[in-house]
């Protein structure tokens, strides 16, 4: 998490924080926010030194590594728990980190959770 002075930033950060794994958008970042979504716009510009489009590209493929990590969901299943369709995790997945998310996970192989483990 960014660290960031400005309260209706931490505000829109923590509003994406909790919603990565729902579909959201701008507007309703900068509702949460209290501020238009020009205003906050040019604050993320301003004071992260990125877009919005970006830094919530980059959030949703860090939330999707962390599944693809720590559990034993399917692509389809991780794509269902963060609120895209499979295509859309490909696809945003390489756009952001240049390769596939399998070539991903096999590339870090770890201790996952399955699904049972959950219910232990």
């Amino acid at each position: 998490m960014e660290a960031v002075d400005d309260p209706h930033l931490r505000r829109a950060l923590a509003f994406m924080r909790m919603s990565v794994r729902k579909p959201f958008k701008v507007d309703d970042v900068a509702q949460a926010a209290g501020i238009s979504r020009r205003s906050l716009e040019y604050r993320f510009r301003e004071q992260l030194q990125t877009s919005m489009a970006v830094f919530m590209r980059r959030q949703k493929v860090e939330e999707i590594k962390k599944l693809l990590l720590q559990t034993d969901y399917t692509l389809d299943k991780i794509a269902e728990s963060v609120g895209i369709e499979l295509q859309q995790l490909h696809a945003l997945f390489h756009k952001v980190d240049g390769i596939s998310p399998g070539k991903f996970r096999k590339a870090n192989p770890t201790s996952r959770v399955t699904p049972c483990d959950l219910l232990r």
